[in-house]
């Protein structure tokens, strides 16, 4: 059942509609109010099996608040019986009635109900294609080839509901098939339908699944031309790089003159580059006997134009040094570098002219732009062609505001108006700044409640008005605020298993107080980022109750809160890995999650010891005892390798999160774990055996990132405090000698503390360049006169995560037992470069130190780096998965330079 909620203390007169299928009825009753305005208070649809909430909701013309108007409710009952009729319901019918009830409080509201009788639906018999101009024996072969493929394309099969959507999706998704496999002009525009009897079963089921009739498809395919396409004399674009301008040009539909449509394409995009001069020709081949067609495009790239000079002419008032200061700042990078393209010279010219615009000088325009390309010869005698660019500008005269006349804005000063529309009196008058400020203006006082605000003499000629031959301008601006709007109530719709304080808890907002239209979008954001939902609406009505109030009706759909999911990746270290995970993330109705995680994978080489493995139990529990607190415990069961030693981990780990800032995302979180760590195969006896630690971790984390997962820039910091003593859990000594070593590792006390740090820089360059800046850096310390820091609490570098050009954890002390301090720095930097589609080139540099003070305790730390990694790789994220190839040299003091690549596939 869907339910939409809206009480009124209302009484109505009796009322009666009737017309074809359709009864609506009211209650009698007696009240003031006249029978020719009654409300609806609820609406009401029962009946609702086959199509979700979402698609009913948006088929309604009325609802809570509004008047009853038979036309509304007529339109509605259309709309539902076409959205049916659509979706393959084609006997579905509707019915309505507004009727009177009592609420369980003794009280009455008035419902407009929606009764669907949805019926059997109709239901696919028989899928077949049909070639439309296919005669030949070579036209034939070519259809069998590809039949077999086209059935996977089609979004419905045998014994599924004729669904018209569905129809039309498999016509667009046949269609692209077709193009992708290099047909032009191929069409799938009729699918044609008749009715047969019903199927006899065929062992899955058809003839028992309720159907009000069965239909056969037929799809009628034109095949059109296949055409596929070549490439001569290029060289500074790649056959790859022009093969995929050849498919963008195809995903946006071929016509009759395709030839010259990827003709304009290729041009295009070499004058883009620079090259002024590029010339295309064709040559055409076609296959006797058959249907295809083979173009190739003969290329003259000529020379990559150069910028010698760009001149103005027709500017008075405006030094030509700041109008080229303009122009080369409203330029991309491409003219910023020297190199003539026309479009973009355009482009950037215009907007030249905007600017002077801007300073007042409103009749100001582009004119034309004269440029003369010459060949010239440099010192190597290689031809270079050069532009001489004159750009001729009309300035006009410049415009003043004399005055700002702001009238009905009361709940702003007149100053922060003038101040938001980017104007003041005596001053030039900048129409662009006003335009932009007009919405600004309008949105600042939408998110302050007056949801209803409206410039009265907006887009008419009273707002600017000129004067002295439009030398002197007034602005007036006739605000009507309209009333500051509150919240009323809150009422949730559509919520079945979740309970409701987990929305309610979400809201930036609260009965009684101002509602803006940021906290209506924040709290639709905030709803969505919890991951429970599949949709979510906010709407608003009019309070009748409460003047200046507004009721707030949330609609929910709640999506599948099940998940399982696994995936394969491949690392060249690390090997193959397999992983899944399986989940719940509406546990009790509350938003709780619990999820399974486990992950194996196998490496290669030599020093393969065992099969690596890791497993964990995970819980979420948001709002942690009615707090804006998460509470995070888990389990972890793991085996891994490492370069020097084995270990094998059973852990339990409380994580307590408190968001301390929303704008920078700033957030303190405090872990307690305690870990059973068993060692084996150190390079010294006294590191094997179990271990027992126990630590207690308070940390700071700071997220401006646009996007955690592929962040383009924005900064993320983290620094954490870990303290690791008996008193907490780790173990103490059991036979201890007395001595500055414990005997074995098992009789060690475990007591240490280790800060690290860490700053990711992100930075957005021109033309979708990344530069990517990091520092990291930690400190640990054995506090235990008997003990020393256990080896799995050691720091190590090399490998992809810190320091490349070296192997995982190369660059180590786990050949010695630290009594003392163990410190690192690591810095590293890389720019990507788009190369081609989501392929990305980044040159990378890497610099570390990691530094023991031994047995002493005479603290070690230095900023400066002694070990570096340079290299490069490529970066492709691909429907499986991210693929990386890295390739780095590694130096260190007095050891020869290694090379290492690292190569991966998918998630690792």
């Amino acid at each position: 059942m869907f339910k939409t909620h809206a009480r009124r203390s209302r009484s109505y007169s009796t009322l009666t509609f009737l017309g074809v299928g359709v009864c609506l009825a009211l209650a009698p009753t007696s009240g003031a109010r006249a029978a020719s305005e009654p409300e609806i208070e609820r609406v009401e649809i029962t009946g609702v099996s086959a199509l979700g909430n979402p698609e009913i909701e948006a088929a309604l013309e009325v609802g809570p608040g509004e008047p009853l108007e038979k036309a509304k409710v007529l339109k509605s009952m259309s709309n539902l019986t076409t959205l049916y009729q659509i979706h393959g319901f084609e006997n579905a019918h509707v019915k309505s009635e507004f009727v009177r009830k009592k609420l369980p409080n003794g009280k009455y509201e008035y419902v407009l109900e929606f009764n669907i009788a949805e019926g059997d639906p109709s239901r696919v018999a028989a899928i077949r294609f049909l070639p439309e101009g296919v005669y030949d024996e070579s036209s034939l072969r070519l259809w069998r080839t590809l039949q077999p493929d086209l059935g996977v394309k089609v979004a419905l099969g045998v014994g599924e509901v004729y669904d018209q959507e569905k129809i039309s999706a498999s016509k667009r998704a046949l269609q692209d098939a077709l193009a992708s496999a290099e047909f032009v002009g191929a069409k799938v525009d009729d699918v044609r339908v008749s009715s047969v009897e019903a199927p006899i079963g065929s062992g899955e089921g058809e003839k028992n699944l309720p159907a009000s009739r069965w239909v056969n498809l037929e799809f009628h395919v034109n095949l059109g031309e296949r055409v596929s396409f070549g490439f001569r004399g290029n060289e500074f674009f790649t056959v790859a790089k022009l093969s995929d301008l050849v498919k963008d040009q195809r995903a946006l539909g071929f016509g009759k003159d395709y030839i010259g449509s990827i003709r304009n394409r290729i041009e295009d995009e070499y004058k883009s580059s620079g090259f002024a001069r590029v010339r295309l020709s064709e040559l055409t081949f076609e296959s006797k006997g058959e249907r295809e067609r083979h173009v190739t495009f003969v290329i003259e790239e000529g020379p990559r134009v150069r910028i010698k000079s760009v001149n103005f002419d027709g500017n008075v008032v405006f030094p030509a040094s700041e109008l080229k200061d303009v122009l080369n700042a409203k330029s991309p990078a491409i003219v910023q570098h020297g190199y003539y393209v026309e479009k973009e010279i355009q482009r950037a010219a215009e907007l030249v002219a905007q600017y002077i615009k801007s300073k007042g000088y409103l009749s100001a325009k582009l004119i034309t732009i004269n440029t003369v390309l010459a060949s010239e010869k440099q010192k190597t005698r290689i031809p270079v062609t050069n532009a001489e660019i004159v750009i001729y500008l009309y300035e006009g005269d410049q415009t003043i505001v004399q005055n700002i006349h702001i009238t009905g804005g009361k709940s702003l000063e007149p100053e922060r108006i003038k101040q938001i529309l980017g104007n003041r009196e005596d001053a030039p008058l900048n129409l662009f700044a006003f335009s932009e400020g007009l919405e600004n203006l309008k949105q600042l006082y939408r998110d302050q409640g007056y949801l209803g605000v409206t410039i009265a003499n907006e887009g008419s000629d009273q707002i600017v008005k000129y004067s002295q031959e439009n030398h002197v301008a007034e602005i007036e601006l006739n605000i009507r605020e309209g009333p500051q709007y509150r919240v009323g109530r809150v009422q949730i719709e559509g919520l079945a298993h979740t309970h409701e304080e987990v929305v309610l808890r979400e809201l930036s907002f609260k009965s009684g107080e101002i509602l803006g239209e940021r906290q209506i979008a924040e709290t639709e954001a905030r709803l969505r980022k919890l991951g429970i939902f599949s949709n979510v609406n906010i709407r608003l009505s009019d309070d009748v109750d409460q003047a200046g109030y507004k009721i707030v009706r949330i609609s929910i759909q709640e999506g599948t809160p099940g998940i399982i999911a696994g995936g394969v990746g491949f690392r060249n270290d690390l090997g193959i890995r397999l992983f899944g995970q399986t989940g719940y993330t509406d546990l009790w109705g509350r938003n709780h999650t619990i999820s399974l995680l486990a992950g194996v994978n196998r490496r290669f080489g030599r020093d393969f010891r065992f099969i690596e493995y890791q497993t964990q139990l995970a819980y979420l529990w948001p709002h942690f005892g009615d707090t804006d607190i998460t509470f995070r415990p888990a389990i972890t069961v793991s085996g891994t390798e490492y370069i020097t030693f084995d270990a094998f981990t059973a852990s339990a780990a409380m994580t307590f999160e408190k968001p301390l800032l929303k704008n920078p995302n700033l957030s303190l979180l405090l872990t307690y774990g305690i870990e059973r760590v068993n060692q084996t195969n150190a390079f010294s006896p006294l590191d094997n055996g179990p271990l027992r630690i126990g630590t207690i971790t308070p940390a700071l984390r700071l997220d401006t990132r646009d996007n955690p997962f592929s962040p383009t820039k924005g900064f993320y910091g983290f620094v954490s405090f870990e303290l690791a003593d008996p008193f907490l859990g780790s173990q103490n000594s059991v036979e201890n000698t007395g001595g500055n070593v414990c005997p074995a590792a098992r009789q060690c006390p475990i007591g240490y503390y280790r800060t690290q740090l860490r700053g990711d820089y992100f930075i957005s360059l021109p033309s979708d360049i990344t530069w990517y800046l990091s520092f990291r850096t930690g400190y640990e310390r054995n506090n235990q006169p008997d003990g020393y820091i256990p080896l799995i609490k050691q720091f190590a570098l090399g490998g992809l995560s810190t320091l490349r050009g070296f192997d995982e954890q190369q660059i180590n002390f786990q050949n010695l037992s630290i009594l003392g301090t163990l410190t690192y720095v690591n810095y590293r930097t890389q720019i990507d470069f788009p190369f081609a589609g989501p392929l990305r080139f980044g040159p990378f540099l890497d610099a570390a130190n990691l530094l023991s003070s031994g047995s002493s305790d005479t603290p070690t730390y230095s900023l400066s780096p002694n070990l570096y990694g340079v290299g490069a790789g490529f970066h492709y994220q691909s429907p499986v998965g991210p693929v990386n190839l890295d390739y780095a040299a590694g130096f260190q003091p007095g050891g020869a330079t290694q090379y290492r690549f690292y190569f991966s596939v998918g998630i690792i």
